[in-house]
């Protein structure tokens, strides 16, 4: 996630960043519609740079300057050619890389070739396969590969000793007992997601290490769990979406006394009946249809959150009594729960701090006044009145009382439709024209008071009209229309606002009378309806006979599929693998030493071939690692004299010799480099001759330590001449087989890299044909948007009232993308849903929502996102953007981030960004 953000507002680069500060560390310029990134950067002083949701292809050179950059996020980039910027990438000292939703087709191995890279993101790409080379030389912290289509993790993932987290969600691989195998050797393994799997086999239990586990999104119906099952280390469970899953199968994990998180959920969960849940227990969320069954065999002392997102409660007895026995509650969410009252046992929740109560329908507010340490309560949408608000607000003073409505304009003062003010008399026949050509004729003598007096002053017509996707984001008007129990939204060819008042107060039309509108409208189709829009109940009445149209999608191909035959005209190639860069070969060292101290004795070397068959081993005709003969059947004296000044300090840093008698086991791996006194972990053993002194320098490396000492072989010959000799000759011999070695992985390597650009250039060309479909298919659908400035198609309505119309059309979109989104600010932090806006531009829709609901829209499209987001009397807009051209999500959960965008922005301003393709 990104972690600071400077500037933020969706113009072009050239109208907001006209100077750059040279102090500035830290550069975030995602959703600003860039095609590259600004020449007036200072890149020397650079640390992060975010650089998403914009059409950049490439990184420019000049980036390569930037010394003291750690951080760089590429994210939701269609365009982002790999090919073309890596070589940029490897020459930075980067420490964090992020490039998801960007159509990467595979996995650079340069990015094996980042020394100091600790935290790789490529979430949601087009990958099939990890290159086993790019874990030869990395030391990965964080790995996110999710939502890609990689079959197998890689054997050589077992060197990422300080891996932590590690997320494989909806992958193939997640499905395979050996990619979990795999991992047990890894002891900092503290996170795993592996959302989406179709099983999950059992051999994941045994990773005890894990802290954090989150299976959500599963299509299982039961988990094969171990006898020990509670034995286990977890502290955050998480399995929401888990539609088919039996979750008393559960039970057994979720008792560990570890567990503090537990988050639950899927369409078949309906609660707990007398379970037994982790003593330790401080949050717990669960989600579902109907909440039935809530007790528990135990007390939850621990517990401060709990979350419940139900359609329903049944058991509001059972849920009350149990949460009366839970003194450190704090936090209690439950919205949209179809409550009607809140029982006299609230009134027991003392320490209660924030209670979130939205769109529950509420007949009364008795046992809300009685929680006086409350410091957030939320009751949007739940039909109170204002004078209960205003009473809620007075006997709990200091709360944060949060009343909103999905009729509430979004807070930016600058993005507000222009409203036409014309003065007229009632007494005479009066025709108004507006800007954009819409006729209102209003008859003689037909308005009157609220008290049906007739109006004899000059009246104040005020006239609105919304056509765009802003002008109706911004309106604050809810665009949803409830067709029995359907809720389809509107796709809009114009909507108005049209009211009157005289001498100050509201005007009316007379019963019986009509106001005839030629309203100007911009979308020549013939079957658009008229509706009238209740503020008060905030609902919308059919004008005459309704009718729902059904917008048909075609059904998408598997992503899968189009992505493995390479459809775009281009075959795909297979990923080049180097000839043997990466095998096991063990050297066992035994150490017998005479003086800990001084490091002096004897050691003797040791060393076999595994006979296991390894993938892609070409060893197994010649003995690579034929050398060690000559080193294997000696006995070897350490030269303590030349080497106890740098053993000394090992003995002060950790305990490398923890006894006189010691054995040490090794990993060898071949050498690619022609330097001998190469320092990284890639080459646990090597053997250099020190012929000044006819003696050897040994250096051994392992996980944790690396050693370097003197050492000669204890020849059995004393006549001192003939020892050197005989020293010289093995050193001479060795010499020679390990020099034909680096000659034989100089060839092979040689000829990987040759296969290995081959590759990238037809995967190069595979991707330009794929963009160039997608580019064009992106067009076609901007073409078709809202045309604000064509006017030419004239809609005659009959109005009874004044108030708020539209010329609409209700939809349903048959085989929607069906997600639940989650968003994240600028810093990577979580946001509460209160409302948001999603946008379509496809189906030129505005869809309001209200916290965390599952949303649908349609594919091969471009959804904007604007959230309101509430932090005591402070309001902030935020938005994104998501393209659903490749996304292939159904009933899953999406990770947006969103951006806060500049309160004075205007609604030019703000269409631009909502028809941009980023």
């Amino acid at each position: 996630m990104t972690k600071f953000i400077f500037i933020i507002a969706i113009l072009p680069i050239q109208l907001f960043c006209k100077v750059v500060p040279d102090s500035l560390l830290t550069i975030d310029l995602q959703h600003k519609n860039i095609t590259k990134l600004p020449s007036n950067l200072n890149y020397g002083t650079l640390s992060s740079l975010h650089i998403g949701y914009n059409p950049i292809k490439s990184l420019p050179v000049e980036l390569v300057s930037a010394k003291n950059l750690r951080t760089l996020s590429v994210n939701f980039d269609r365009q982002f050619n790999i090919e073309t910027s890596i070589g940029i990438i490897k020459q930075l000292k980067l420490e964090s890389l992020s490039i998801n939703n960007s159509n990467l087709m595979y996995l650079p191995l340069e990015i094996g070739d980042i020394k100091g890279l600790k935290n790789l993101s490529l979430s949601n790409n087009f990958i099939k396969e990890i290159p086993e080379y790019v874990f030869v030389n990395s030391n990965f912290i964080n790995l996110n590969l999710s939502g890609n289509f990689i079959q197998k993790i890689p054997k050589e993932i077992i060197t990422q000793i300080n891996l932590k987290s590690i997320d494989i969600s909806k992958n193939p691989c997640i499905n395979d007992p050996i990619s979990y195998s795999n991992l047990y050797v890894l002891n900092k393994l503290t996170q795993l997601d592996v959302r989406g799997a179709m099983e999950l086999p059992q051999n994941l239990w045994n990773l005890k290490s894990l802290e954090k586990l989150d299976i959500s999104e599963g299509t299982f119906l039961k988990l094969n769990l171990p006898l020990d099952a509670n034995k286990n280390n977890l502290i955050q469970f998480t399995a929401e979406d888990c539609d088919l899953l039996d979750f008393g199968t559960l039970l057994p994990l979720l008792s560990s006394s570890s567990i503090k998180e537990i988050t639950l959920g899927g369409k078949s969960f309906e609660g707990f009946s007398n379970a037994s849940l982790s003593n330790n227990l401080e949050i717990l969320i669960l989600n579902g249809e109907n909440l039935n069954h809530f007790s528990f065999s135990r007390n939850f002392p621990k517990l401060q959150e709990l979350v419940l997102n139900f359609n329903t409660i049944n058991c509001q007895a059972d849920l009350l009594n149990t949460l009366s026995k839970c003194s450190n509650l704090k936090t209690i969410n439950l919205n949209n729960c179809n409550l009607t009252h809140l029982t006299s046992q609230f009134s027991n929740f003392k320490n209660l701090e924030n209670l979130y109560l939205v769109g529950n329908k509420l007949n009364s507010i008795t046992e809300l006044i009685k929680l006086k340490n409350l410091i957030t309560l939320d009751v949007s949408l739940c039909g109170l009145k204002n004078e209960d608000i205003e009473k809620l607000k007075k006997e709990l003073p200091t709360t944060n009382v949060i009343c909103n409505s999905t009729t509430n304009k979004l807070p930016l003062p600058n993005a507000v439709v222009k409203t036409e003010n014309f003065t007229i008399s009632p007494s005479e026949p009066q025709s108004i024209l507006t800007e954009n050509g819409t006729i209102i004729t209003i008859p003689k003598n037909s308005l009157v008071y609220e008290n049906g007096k007739p109006v004899k002053d000059p009246v104040t017509i005020n006239f609105t009209p919304y056509y765009s996707l802003p002008d109706i984001a911004t309106s604050g008007i809810n665009m949803n229309y409830q067709y029995g129990e359907t809720n389809a939204p509107f796709t809009s060819a114009g909507m108005f606002n049209i009211n009157a008042k005289a001498n100050g107060e509201n005007v009316e039309l007379k019963k019986g009378a009509e106001i005839k509108i030629a309203f100007k409208s911009n979308d020549k189709e013939q079957s658009y309806n008229y509706y009238a829009y209740d503020s008060l109940k905030q609902n919308w009445t059919a004008i005459g006979k309704d009718t729902i149209t059904k917008v048909k999608i075609a059904k998408q191909e598997d992503t899968t599929k189009i992505n493995n035959n390479a459809t775009v005209g281009t075959k795909m190639p297979l990923m080049p693998q180097p000839k043997m860069y990466f095998v096991y070969h063990k050297i066992k060292l035994t150490w017998d030493l005479d003086d800990k101290k001084r490091l002096s004795g004897e050691f003797s070397i040791s060393t076999n071939r595994s006979s296991s068959k390894i993938e892609n081993d070409t060893t197994k005709n010649d003995n690579y690692y034929s050398e060690l003969k000559y080193l294997t059947n000696l006995r070897w004296k350490i030269d303590a004299e030349k080497s106890s000044a740098i053993i000394n300090e090992f003995f002060k840093d950790n305990g490398l010799f923890s006894s006189t008698k010691e054995k040490r086991l090794f990993k060898l791996k071949p050498r690619y480099y022609e330097s001998s006194t190469r320092t990284d972990k890639n080459v646990e053993f090597d053997l250099i001759a020190d012929k000044e002194n006819d003696n050897f320098i040994f250096k051994f490396y392992n996980e944790i330590d690396t050693v370097c000492f003197n050492a000669y072989p204890k020849v059995q010959n004393r006549n001192t001449d003939r020892a050197q000799k005989s020293i010289k000759k093995m050193f001479f011999e060795y010499d020679a087989v390990a020099k034909d070695r680096k000659v034989l992985t100089a060839y092979r390597k040689g000829k990987f890299l040759a296969a290995y650009q081959k590759f990238k250039l037809s995967l190069s060309i595979a991707r330009a044909e794929a963009l160039l479909n997608q580019e064009s298919q992106i067009a076609k659908l901007l073409n078709e948007k809202v045309n604000t400035n064509s006017f030419d198609v004239t809609r005659i309505l009959s109005l009874q009232g004044f108030g708020i119309y539209n010329c609409d059309r209700t939809i349903l979109i048959e085989n929607p993308l069906v997600f639940t989104p989650n968003f994240y600010n600028e810093k990577g932090k979580k946001l509460q849903k209160i409302s948001f806006k999603v946008i379509d531009t496809k189906e030129n829709v505005v869809v309001s929502y209200y916290d965390i609901q599952k949303i649908k829209v349609s594919k091969n499209s471009i959804i904007t996102f604007i959230y309101t987001g509430y932090s005591g009397n402070k309001t902030t807009v935020f938005v994104g953007k998501l393209n659903t051209f490749e996304l292939s999500t159904k009933n899953g959960i999406i990770d947006l981030q969103l951006s806060p965008i500049d309160s004075n922005l205007s609604l030019g301003d703000l269409n631009a960004y909502i028809t941009s393709t980023y």
